[in-house]
C-alpha cells in the first residue's frame, strides 16, 4: 500500500493540472475553492481535483510538501 506522501507525488505525476480543494468542482465547500474552480473553467484547461475534506491524510500531508498552509493548492 502507498504512503500518503506517494499517493500525492504519484497524483501530481498522472495530471498536469490538479487542484486539492474542499469538496468538488461541482460542489466546492469553500469560497476560495470555488473561486479557483470558476478561474480554472474560465481558461478552458482541463484539470484534476482531490477534496480532501474527504482524504484527511491528504489534507494533513500535503501542506508539508508544498510549503503552503492552506487550501485550495
Amino acid at each position: 500500500m502507498a504512503t500518503t506522501e506517494e499517493t500525492i507525488r504519484q497524483q501530481l505525476k498522472d495530471h498536469p493540472v490538479l487542484l486539492y480543494m474542499k469538496g468538488t468542482p461541482e460542489s466546492p465547500q469553500c469560497g476560495f475553492s470555488a473561486r479557483a474552480v470558476t478561474l480554472l473553467s474560465e481558461t478552458g484547461v482541463t484539470f484534476a481535483s482531490v477534496n480532501v475534506l474527504d482524504n484527511p491524510f491528504i489534507r494533513e500531508k500535503l501542506p508539508k510538501l508544498s510549503q503552503w498552509p492552506t487550501f485550495p493548492q
